[in-house]
């Protein structure tokens, strides 16, 4: 179980930025899932503890890393933990306070944001690149498992590159799950984040771009069909539907049965693979005028590499790129170093043809 989980996780849990002795520690030293939880929240309090000291001391900018570590040790506790809703609720509360201390002395800044939308607030976090005029912006969308705030370290490549990102927590996600569960209609919560994002004078408004990782790529595409503000799209190890759901693995499966907020699972089922799936969207796929890079390990473990083709093959061939990696499972974790900056690059690339 040790070994599996370091082979499996460690390069994604890295990648998010939690630091490498506390990543290896953990998932070298559980006994399966059962103690996965305290053992991150044993380190999350650590950070905790840590970061009190340093704002004592006066040590501002330690507290906020200290801050950070602590965000991201509460999410991963909640990773793959979808049997305790509890402990779940308990860790999304602990995240989010400890990543908004966090931002207060984080650079470049990071501003929370909410975004009222049909009675609801979708929270999300902007952040702006140094000493560029309004730039474009790139919204950062996660998946079942994944929220804004682990999308620090990929905002940072974005920032070095010279765009503004947004990263939200739509339907289904993060602490937005208490408004609102899982929809079949994703895309109208991304263009309400847009038309906020629009009413900016310190942003482009004429051009977005979006990077979805796991089913956050589904989402990401299924927006940019039904809104052209969204001039390019990564799908980040996305799927067209999920007619495989069975074959999935479970935790993956029990990801997607939570996120519904339906508690009968024969009931969740038969929603989620009717809210996911692409097929009714189909003449928008063929008719699509903008840019998608569809980025996918060929050794998929939860989206086979036959649903990135079957993505690729509904689009016209000028709009999307089409990259198989032959060695990486889902979402291309295991060498994220290259893997992130080649989706980020293009994605640069793409907007600033614009």
């Amino acid at each position: 179980m040790n070994r599996e989980l370091v082979g499996r996780w460690l390069n994604r849990i890295l990648s998010d930025g939690v630091f490498y002795p506390d990543a290896l520690d953990v998932i070298s030293t559980v006994d399966g899932w059962d103690d996965w939880f305290e053992k991150w929240a044993d380190t999350a309090r650590t950070y905790e503890a840590l970061a009190s000291q340093a704002e004592e001391e006066g040590y501002r900018v330690t507290a906020s890393e200290y801050h950070l570590q602590a965000a991201l040790a509460w999410q991963y506790a909640t990773f793959l933990r979808f049997d305790s809703p509890n402990d779940r609720y308990h860790a999304e509360r602990q995240r989010v306070s400890n990543f908004d201390l966090a931002i207060r002395d984080i650079r470049p800044s990071v501003a929370r944001h909410e975004i009222a939308f049909e009675g609801t607030h979708i929270p999300g976090y902007l952040r702006l690149p140094v000493d560029v005029e309004r730039p474009r912006c790139v919204l950062l969308i996660g998946g079942v498992d994944s929220t804004k705030e682990d999308t620090i370290e990929l905002s940072n490549l974005f920032l070095d590159r010279g765009l503004a990102t947004f990263a939200f927590d739509g339907p289904g996600q993060g602490e937005y799950f208490d408004q609102q569960p899982m929809v079949p209609d994703f895309e109208r919560y991304t263009s309400a984040v847009i038309d906020y994002l629009s009413e900016r004078e310190d942003i482009a408004t004429d051009n977005f771009g979006a990077i979805g990782r796991s089913i956050g790529g589904y989402y990401a595409l299924r927006s940019a069909l039904t809104d052209e503000r969204l001039g390019a799209v990564v799908v980040w190890g996305g799927t067209y539907d999920l007619s495989h759901f069975d074959t999935m693995e479970e935790v993956a499966q029990a990801g997607f049965l939570f996120a519904s907020g339906i508690e009968d699972h024969i009931d969740a089922r038969r929603t989620v693979m009717q809210y996911l799936d692409l097929a009714p969207l189909q003449d928008l796929l063929r008719q699509f005028r903008g840019r998608v890079l569809i980025y996918h390990g060929a050794h998929d473990q939860n989206f086979p590499v036959a649903q990135a083709q079957r993505l690729a093959d509904s689009m016209p061939d000028h709009s999307r790129v089409l990259e198989i990696d032959p060695e990486e499972r889902h979402c291309c974790h295991m060498r994220f170093p290259r893997t992130r900056r080649l989706m980020v690059d293009w994605l640069t690339g793409e907007l600033g043809k614009a």
